[in-house]
């Protein structure tokens, strides 16, 4: 997968607390790819609740195919963008950590 497929790209937007969050976990490696593990985990198992989570910055998350046709399916189920529910389940495992 190229890293410049923009057809692979979700922009999710973080809080700045979250993003700081984010940055500490990753230790040096890149924030984008400890995101789309922390939301490929999280489409492993069933999904908790999410709420429409959308505030700050985007983040450019690049996601594999399987993934992110499952994110868009729950997302479509849910009533919600792809990029918010991507967004929530970052921050509840953002939170959890």
């Amino acid at each position: 997968m190229s890293r410049k497929d923009p057809r692979r790209v979700l922009m999710v937007p973080l809080e700045p607390a979250l993003r700081d969050r984010l940055r500490a976990m990753a230790r040096g490696r890149s924030m984008g790819d400890q995101a789309r593990v922390l939301v490929g985990r999280a489409l492993e198992g069933d999904l908790p609740d999410v709420a429409g989570f959308a505030h700050g910055p985007c983040l450019p998350v690049q996601m594999p195919k399987r993934d992110r046709a499952r994110l868009e399916a729950m997302a479509q189920v849910r009533g919600l963008s792809p990029e918010a529910l991507a967004a929530g389940l970052l921050a509840q495992a953002l939170e959890a950590a």
